[in-house]
């Protein structure tokens, strides 16, 4: 998809020296094509076909990689809650961009305990629905202890108005 493609273009471009990571998608023809599209160090960027249906496949990838980056979802529940499950399982880190916190839930009361048996670190919500606000709230909690000794019980944002426009992801 859309994210996918800009993380692989990113650690394409600007990832460090020596990463070892590889594209996965449930269709090789199109991870094909994105590799093809990507600059020409890419080329040598591994492809994995993985389907979120197939239980077999995610436990393959998981089992043979450190951390699982997530960018397929909408619905996160549907899509994404089995790539949990088989990281939770191997002990493979998990990181996606979702905002929904059903999902989070779901995905919390389902592996939670495995993924500490195992030492996987599940972390969801690193997108713009997250960061900007849990950023600004962190910063927001700070400045008020330190200019009026006192915690914060609650902390509400608001986007009232911004500049851009969606990216497309």
């Amino acid at each position: 998809g859309f994210t996918g493609r800009l993380a692989c273009e990113y650690l394409v471009s600007r990832g460090p020296a020596g990463l070892r990571w590889a594209m996965a998608g449930r269709s090789m023809a199109k991870l094909e094509q994105l590799r093809q599209e990507l600059p020409e160090s890419a080329g040598s960027v591994p492809l994995l076909e993985v389907d979120v249906r197939s239980e077999e496949q995610l436990q393959s990838m998981a089992a043979r990689t450190k951390v699982v980056l997530n960018y397929a979802g909408t619905p996160y529940t549907d899509k994404a809650l089995p790539v949990v499950a088989a990281c939770a399982q191997a002990g493979c880190n998990y990181i996606d961009i979702t905002g929904e916190v059903n999902f989070m839930k779901s995905s919390m009361d389902a592996y939670d305990q495995q993924a500490k048996s195992t030492g996987a670190l599940i972390i969801h919500a690193c997108g713009f629905d997250s960061i900007p606000s849990d950023l600004g709230s962190m910063l927001a909690a700070n400045a008020m202890r330190k200019q009026y000794g006192v915690g914060c019980d609650r902390i509400r944002t608001y986007i009232l108005d911004m500049k851009g426009g969606v990216s497309g992801g």
